[in-house]
Formats: C-alpha cells, sequence, structure tokens
C-alpha cells in the first residue's frame, strides 16, 4: 500500500507483461485488496489513498483494451457513480465492436 505513487496509481514491481506491464491493472487490483484486507486500524489511510487512486483513475486515459477493462473493473469495485460507469462501459464495447466490425470486414474480403 506504501508504494502507491505520486500521482495515484501503483505499479508493479514485477513488469512482466501481461499480467504486471500496467498500472490500471496493478491500481485496480491493490484498491480491491487493501478495500477487502486492510485492518480497520488503517481506514483513514486506506480511504485516502482510494481517493488518490479514484482521482487517477477516473483521469487518465486507456489505451490497452486490458487498461479499459481494469478501469471498468476497478469503477464498478469502487461502487462509482453509475452514470461514469455507463459511460466507460459504452466506449469499452464500442471499442470492442469496431474491432470485431473490421475483422469481419478483413476475412470476407480473403475470400
Amino acid at each position: 500500500m506504501r508504494k502507491q505513487m505520486y500521482d495515484g496509481s501503483w505499479v508493479s514491481p514485477g513488469q512482466r507483461p501481461p499480467l504486471e506491464y500496467y498500472s490500471f491493472t496493478a491500481t485496480a487490483l491493490t484498491v480491491k485488496n487493501i478495500q477487502s484486507y486492510m485492518p480497520a486500524v488503517l481506514h483513514d489511510e486506506v480511504k485516502q489513498r482510494i481517493a488518490k487512486a479514484r482521482t487517477w483513475l477516473i483521469n487518465t486515459k486507456p489505451e490497452a483494451n486490458e487498461e479499459k477493462v481494469f478501469q471498468l473493473l476497478w469503477l464498478t469495485w469502487c461502487k462509482a457513480e453509475r452514470e461514469k460507469r455507463y459511460q466507460y462501459n459504452k466506449s469499452l464495447i464500442i471499442k470492442v465492436w469496431e474491432e470485431v466490425k473490421i475483422r469481419v470486414w478483413f476475412y470476407s474480403t480473403q475470400k
């Protein structure tokens, strides 16, 4: 928990792609873990760190699909506003649908 970056994110110390590569993944999983397993004595610190992570996760634009998925998962885990979750969910679905359409078009032209 104490290895949180100044911007609010966490990074994995291992950096083994793909599981430990993205800051979105490390931050979302760290937040989920500290929500679940930190002792009550650290409640105030956990609350502050999660707030800092929330700001980073909402304001940072994900690039890879894994980053988008973990951003959406985190928004669900932290019970973010429904409208915010809807926006991220919609953008992820649109992105995946665009990729599917491109692949379908590509394979249909290969005949």
